[in-house]
């Protein structure tokens, strides 16, 4: 049996992120300290593990505070939805020498 935790919008996850089953080949490197833009694809889940320091994203520009809509903290994992219509993600990350990663979340037929 698996455990799998809910969000508010009814997406279940792995209860631990760490252990998500994620597409091969789908990983990207997250590293800019300004606001720069990633190609996604609308209505897919990833995560996004913030290795050193931490990582902000939102689907319009992170220089302003308001379009920030996610948030990894240094070592943790998050998992997010992108919006229907959305194929470019927003990010920056911030410390010294910061680093983090975005993958595609595998659907479930595929695990």
């Amino acid at each position: 049996m698996s455990d799998f935790s809910c969000d508010n919008a009814g997406n279940t996850q792995a209860a631990d992120l760490n252990a998500t089953v994620t597409v091969a080949a789908t990983g990207q490197l997250l590293n800019s300290e300004t606001d720069a833009t990633i190609t996604v694809e609308a209505g897919k889940r990833y995560v996004v593990t913030a290795l050193v320091g931490y990582v902000l994203l939102g689907i319009l520009t992170t220089a302003t505070a308001a379009n920030i809509m996610w948030c990894a903290a240094d070592g943790q994992t998050i998992q997010i939805k992108v919006p229907v219509g959305t194929t470019s993600l927003h990010y920056r990350a911030v410390g010294t020498t910061p680093i983090a990663y975005l993958r595609e979340v595998a659907d479930k037929g595929a695990m």
